[in-house]
């Protein structure tokens, strides 16, 4: 514990040189408008998964932040250099991060870590200004279980840390008519004479949206999430106002005045979590088809062979005679196994029309038995489909950036210093 300690406050040490020793040439070097992205540390999660994430991430940031992150390239070549060993070994201290970013000679560094909470991974990013040595953000988030959905996660997580002018949704309001007025968060919208719809990107959170005609006649807060659409119709020519102060989606009354940069923090929804389909469902339900095949062949070959059998000989499937003198002894012509069966030796010796039943039980349980084993083996193989397809449609997903559960993320102020 001791060694560790020591270890840390050297390298802490060494970022306090870094920084004191050279300003003028950290001044010369720094460039604030790009951003470095260092690979995240990893708490009960394997490295491998640290490093997948940090890949990721990667590519959300490359999208928002328009070619002002440096490349892994540039990162790497400062990852060698012996001096940045010992300041990862304190790299959750800002001012070895500051220090790592002057090396770095960028204007910004984000890093991070990934651990387990429970049986889910969560996601602690950090976003440090390289020359005023001092966080500037800091978001939290738990990760979806499907790796698809991780994408869409993490492109929302960076645009609240570095782009937070991005970190928008869309209001549409339907509807329009002339002579209405609308506000939102205090501010008028222009909206064109003959316009029947408003376009809005607004912050993701809550804002306050008015519509008059003279006097209100609506008042409602909507809720913007990150890169979806709401839509809300506006009150029809000469409808009554609606509610006496502002209201949200379900009527209930709230406090008006609330902004665009106000974010609410919710723990993630039940129902956007992802369930993904055991792989061994498939086959189990596979193998259930295995009995009723049984049984259908065995009624197969009961209609096939011994019903045939038993008409064509019946003499052969009677296992007793009897003598006319009301003896009872064995057939000598009977089949050895008696397989015809009691039910085709009655249809043979045609008594009480055993016929017709017979044929009928055959030939409803060969076709129950068969649309049973085929409905089974159906719906195995979609089964073994549905748990495969999220593994398959990874990668593609991610690289189109399409975006899938949408999932709520915590946001916490960096701690004042």
């Amino acid at each position: 514990m001791s060694q560790g300690i020591a270890r840390r406050t050297a390298a802490c040490l060494w970022g306090a040189v870094l920084l004191g020793s050279s300003p003028a040439w950290a001044a010369e070097s720094v460039d604030n408008a790009r951003v470095a992205l260092w690979p995240l540390a990893h708490e009960r999660v394997a490295e491998d998964d640290a490093n997948a994430l940090t890949t990721k991430l990667r590519v959300q940031l490359e999208q928002l932040l328009e070619g002002r992150l440096l490349t892994p390239a540039e990162t790497d070549a400062v990852k060698a250099r012996p001096e940045s060993k010992e300041l990862v070994k304190c790299i959750g201290e800002v001012r070895c991060l500051s220090a790592l970013g002057q090396m770095l000679t960028a204007g910004q560094v984000i890093t991070g870590v990934a651990r387990m909470e429970g049986d889910s991974r969560a996601l602690e990013l950090r976003l440090v200004d390289v020359q005023a040595q001092r966080e500037v953000g800091r978001v939290n988030g738990i990760l979806p279980r499907s790796e698809r959905d991780v994408g869409p996660v993490l492109k929302e997580l960076a645009a609240r840390l570095a782009a937070p002018e991005k970190h928008q949704g869309t209001l549409v309001i339907n509807g329009l008519a002339p002579g209405l007025d609308i506000t939102i968060d205090g501010a008028k919208q222009s909206v064109a004479p003959d316009a029947i719809s408003l376009r809005v990107s607004l912050q993701v959170g809550k804002h306050a949206v008015e519509i008059k005609r003279g006097g209100p006649l609506l008042t409602e807060v909507v809720d913007i999430r990150f890169e979806e659409i709401m839509v809300m119709m506006a009150p029809a020519p000469g409808a009554e106002p609606v509610g006496q102060g502002f209201v949200d989606m379900t009527g209930k009354p709230v406090q008006p005045g609330i902004g665009p940069n106000v974010t609410v923090s919710e723990d993630t929804r039940a129902s956007d979590r992802t369930v993904r389909l055991p792989l061994w469902i498939g086959p189990v339900v596979m193998g259930l088809a295995l009995p009723p095949l049984v049984v259908g062949s065995v009624f197969l070959f009961d209609l096939m062979f011994i019903g045939p059998l038993a008409l064509a000989n019946p003499s052969q499937c009677q296992p007793w005679t009897s003598s006319s003198g009301g003896n009872v002894g064995l057939n000598p012509r009977a089949n050895p196994g008696n397989a015809c069966g009691s039910f085709w030796r009655y249809s043979a010796r045609k008594e009480g029309g055993a016929l017709v039943p017979v044929l009928a039980l055959d030939v409803a349980a060969v076709v129950l038995s068969g649309l049973l084993s085929v409905g089974m083996l159906a719906v195995g193989g979609l089964l073994i489909g549905v748990a495969l397809a999220p593994a398959l449609e990874d990668k593609d997903a991610e690289a189109a950036g399409k975006p899938a559960a949408k999932r709520m993320t915590a946001i916490e102020k960096p701690p004042e210093e």
